[in-house]
């Protein structure tokens, strides 16, 4: 651990880098906070659930697939002449939601504010990517992927406390504030850029099998992100402990941030493997309807967490290894595309799959799309041997 914690000090000493990562936590802390938060703010204004989850839903949706090509134009022209004014709109859109209740004119403003999300973590990979020497690439990617999870737990308990003191309507200008300071911090701090000249043709970063093999992975991995929230309230419920999902659920985060310490680089196929593997126990805990189910749920979890990552850390040192600088954001971005489509898609189906057979069915998906994801990169690496070197 103290080796891991030592690396991460050596890489954040290197020029630049430690302000990037300041940057780029703050202007992504509020991907943890808007989805919370745009629910209870349209909610209070119109009274109304279902719109309530329209708009964030189309909001996550407008982040999710517009940010490969705002990469794309990160990558042409720089970040300063990208990410801000993205980041204007975002702001924009944003805080134009505060002061109407027209479901026409939120659902408009939550698709703008979507789009408007700067690619914040396609940029901070890429840069990093190039301020960085090869040999510190792997606990700098350990580092980042620490930070992406740390945003996703910190952003809803920072929106909670914000709530609780002061309004929805303040917590969003508490977020807007933060896009834009994060935004420019992160333009600043990453100085001048210059870029390699483009091919012609093409497709972008698509043109690059291990980019669009790990755009498919990440979406099958994702889907087990969406359907744990929906299915540990159905087991923690029929446990007679409803409130202990969040609990259980914080033990994967738990087991990440304890995995990126004792992290050392491994073959992409035997992560996402041991990974699927660690995910089986999850429908036999579940069918226990009893507290000790919960427990063991929580232990799954927590070990399920200690791959989660090094995993995210083989994909981002294989996209970097294989993808030119000219497309370097645009195809990190991809990988973030996948994991919030597959996210979406995960919740869907898994309250689909509790109303169907319970929470023994929504938990026997998880390794089966994992499974799928191995079956993925099995396929490429016959075919595309050159994707892994």
């Amino acid at each position: 651990m103290f080796r891991a914690v030592s690396a991460f000090r050596s890489v954040l000493a290197l020029p630049r880098v430690r302000w990037l990562a300041l940057g780029s936590l703050v202007a992504r802390l509020p991907k943890g906070m808007l989805p919370l938060t745009l629910v209870l703010l349209v909610s209070r204004q119109t009274g109304s659930y279902a719109l309530a989850g329209t708009v964030t839903a189309l909001f996550s949706l407008g982040d999710a697939l517009t940010a490969p090509w705002q990469g794309r134009l990160a990558d042409r022209f720089g970040y300063a002449r990208t990410l801000l004014p993205i980041a204007v709109l975002h702001v924009a859109a944003v805080l134009g939601m505060i002061s109407t209740v027209s479901p026409t004119a939120l659902c408009l403003l939550a698709v703008a504010a979507g789009l408007g999300v700067p690619p914040i973590s396609g940029a901070v990979k890429a840069r990093l990517a190039e301020l960085v020497p090869d040999d510190r690439m792997p606990a700098t990617f350990a580092l980042e992927a620490l930070l992406q999870q740390s945003f996703f737990l910190v952003g809803p308990l920072l929106a909670t406390g914000l709530i609780s003191l002061t309004t929805p309507a303040v917590t969003v200008v508490a977020a807007a504030t933060m896009v834009a300071g994060g935004t420019f911090g992160f333009v600043v701090a990453a100085g001048p850029v210059r870029r390699a000249p483009r091919r012609r043709g093409g497709h972008g970063a698509l043109r690059i099998p291990a980019v669009r093999m790990l755009g498919m992975t990440t979406l099958l991995q994702s889907l087990t992100y969406g359907v744990l929230p929906i299915a540990l309230v159905a087991a923690a419920t029929r446990a007679g402990a409803p409130t202990a999902a969040g609990v259980v659920q914080a033990t994967l985060t738990l087991g990440g941030v304890i995995g990126s310490m004792f992290h050392r680089p491994a073959a992409y196929l035997r992560l996402l493997t041991r990974f699927a593997c660690c995910l089986v126990p999850l429908a036999g805990f579940a069918a226990l309807r009893s507290p000790a189910g919960l427990v063991g749920l929580a232990m799954t979890l927590a070990g399920t967490g200690l791959l989660a990552t090094p995993l995210a850390t083989s994909a981002y040192l294989l996209i970097q290894r294989t993808t030119p600088a000219e497309c370097l954001t645009e195809a990190f971005a991809w990988q973030s595309t996948g994991l919030a489509i597959g996210t979406a898609a995960g919740a869907a189906a898994g309250g689909a799959l509790v109303d169907r057979g319970g929470p023994v069915l929504a938990f026997a998906l998880p390794p089966v799309a994992v499974g799928l994801a191995v079956l993925v990169v099995v396929v490429v690496r016959r075919r595309v041997p050159s994707v892994f070197g």
